[in-house]
């Protein structure tokens, strides 16, 4: 198999000799060097053809035309059946190119390959590499190469400074973008049409190459030149990216609250898929007078991921949003107006609305959303709930299911959007922990006894134990989740509250200066501590000064103020006490003795 190494060269001699000393002395595979000089002016161009030899050709442009154009001159000559752009300001490294090919042949829709390196944005950045020597530079990529050996992430932007393709994928998409001139962005571009054709594209984790960084740029001028071509980059995918959406939710016995979930829902969606999984209410009646709603019947088999699935195949929209009848949706029309990427998930904000002030991350309204907030406060959980629509991207495990693993495994970008909200009601209801939460809880046991016995499955289980109150199955799950993650603050927190909820207050305290060592900012940690040293008649100074930098941080937050409270009124009767106890005794000597 041949590469053509693709090299636009623009000045910078001593790199771009060093480079290619580098290739040539690291790449016993096939290859060809295709440069295309932009009209250097320090002699480059003359070193080039007094050293030429047979691999090599050269392309000599009177000017600079850019970094895109060059690349398309070299790959519309290249011989290669793959097909390599390199940076001039780079050193690759042993294995180099034998590495890249393994990682781009690892699976047969794998579209574009980069390297890790010490100077490149985003996930292929290294940080931890340390050396100082060219020397130093191969010892460490030769290490580099055996510690992640067959490590490929997916990705869905790969750096232009070191870009590995077939030759089938040119012959697809075509050639870069040559509106992105001088260069910046026409990598973004290719990487998102190689996704757009049904490929992946792949970080190949096991090869590292030093880059110098940006000396192939104009520095006065890059920065101008990036906010340009960003704006182009935006201007184009915008236009090109869909905007239709379909609301896909299942539902059972949801007549209290489905009107509300679709009276918001409906104008900011093109159709809602409505699965029913066996409902004896009027959930079906209310959801067939929505004109926007197609509905389709279900066999509930205990699996919600299953369920979900279904409903996504029968999505017409180019993406799904994913809602339950219990929530409302706001912000959604307003984030689709301007979705710039066609291949992403989105992970929104819930905000559960609860009255329990003891759940981990309670906030108190304030009024952002006065239509919508009911109760004192919420608490925050993010999770992806729009996403391009794409037959491989599912839903998995039975219970709290997620489309994050199958996003992963395709490379697609993931980002949150705070301008969506889902206002979730469902832990308002009456007996919800011990209605979904037992449901859920047999699920999770079905789950974790058919192998699914990971730490998330764990922590689920040990989180939807404490729902229901069954503090010691909480504290068993919770142990078993610190042998496979010893320092897993969560279980230090939840082990804390689970011995607490049992009266065992010694190991409460315990657990709760554990959590609050991992994590002194986090409110809740530092709140259960002041509780324990409270409860054990620990130290109350500690108590006091927990609750008064709370209530300084956290006005709002109603337990230090109980607490602080609670201390300060034990201290008073503590003090009337011994006022009354002194006094006692302070009379007792005043009186007169008698005489002997």
């Amino acid at each position: 198999m041949k590469t053509s190494i693709i090299v636009p060269v623009l000045n910078n001699m001593e790199m771009t000799q060093g480079m290619i000393s580098s290739v040539e002395s690291y790449t016993p595979e096939d290859y060809e060097f295709i440069f295309v000089d932009n009209g250097s002016q320090d002699g480059i161009n003359q070193w080039l053809k007094f050293h030429m030899k047979p691999n090599w050709r050269l392309i000599e442009n009177e000017k600079n035309e850019g970094f895109p154009h060059a690349c398309n001159q070299g790959m519309a000559i290249a011989d290669g059946d793959c097909i390599l752009l390199l940076n001039t300001d780079v050193l690759v490294s042993p294995e180099w190119l034998k590495g890249m090919h393994e990682c781009l042949n690892s699976a047969p829709d794998i579209g574009i390959v980069g390297p890790k390196s010490n100077f490149v944005s985003g996930a292929q950045l290294v940080t931890e590499g340390k050396y100082s020597t060219p020397d130093e530079f191969i010892a460490f990529a030769k290490d580099f190469r055996k510690s992640f050996r067959g490590l490929y992430l997916p990705r869905y932007r790969i750096v232009g400074f070191c870009f590995l393709f077939k030759r089938e994928l040119m012959e697809r998409i075509g050639y870069l973008d040559e509106q992105f001139f001088p260069g910046n962005f026409e990598d973004d571009d290719y990487c998102l049409r190689a996704l757009e054709a049904g490929y992946r594209n792949m970080i190949c984790g096991d090869v590292f190459i030093h880059h110098y960084g940006s000396r192939s740029h104009d520095q006065a001028t890059f920065q101008v030149v990036l906010e340009t071509n960003q704006k182009k980059f935006e201007a184009k995918w915008d236009a090109k990216t869909p905007k239709t959406v379909s609301a896909v939710m299942i539902v059972k016995d949801e007549e209290g609250t489905l009107k509300r979930c679709l009276d918001a829902i409906s104008p900011q969606v093109d159709e809602i898929i409505v699965v029913d999984t066996g409902s004896k209410d009027k959930t079906k009646e209310i959801a067939a007078t929505y004109d926007k709603v197609r509905l389709y019947d279900y066999i509930w088999n205990d699996d919600f991921a299953e369920a979900r699935n279904f409903a996504n195949s029968r999505a017409t929209g180019e993406w799904l949003f994913s809602v339950d009848a219990d929530e409302v949706i706001t912000g959604l029309a307003d984030a689709m107006k301007h979705r710039v990427y066609p291949y992403e998930g989105v992970r929104v904000n819930t905000r559960n609305y609860t009255d329990n002030v003891r759940v981990t991350g309670w906030k108190p309204n304030v009024g952002e959303y006065p239509d919508q907030e009911i109760s004192s406060g919420w608490f925050a959980s993010e999770k992806i709930r729009l996403w391009r629509n794409h037959p491989k991207v599912c839903w998995e495990y039975p219970v709290h299911e997620v489309l994050e693993n199958s996003i992963y495994f395709l490379g697609w970008r993931i980002t949150t959007d705070y301008g969506i909200q889902v206002h979730h009601y469902g832990r308002l209801k009456d007996g919800y922990e011990y209605g979904h939460g037992s449901r859920y809880y047999d699920l999770l046991h079905k789950q974790f006894q058919s192998g699914k016995n990971d730490l998330r499955s764990l922590e689920q289980l040990a989180t939807q134990a404490q729902g229901l109150g069954k503090w010691q199955d909480a504290i068993n799950f919770w142990m078993e989740v610190l042998k496979i993650e010893p320092d897993n603050a969560t279980a230090f927190l939840n082990l804390g509250h689970s011995y607490a909820s049992q009266g065992d207050w010694p190991e409460a305290k315990k657990w709760s200066h554990k959590a609050w060592k991992a994590n002194p900012t986090a409110k809740e940690t530092s709140m259960n501590v002041a509780i324990c040293e409270h409860m054990t008649g620990g130290d109350e100074d500690l108590a006091v000064k927990i609750c008064e930098d709370l209530i300084d941080k956290h006005p709002l937050y109603p337990l230090p103020r109980g607490l602080l409270g609670a201390i300060q009124t034990i201290r008073a009767n503590r003090k009337a006490e011994e006022d009354k106890t002194n006094g006692s005794k302070n009379n007792e000597r005043m009186q007169p003795q008698p005489a002997d």
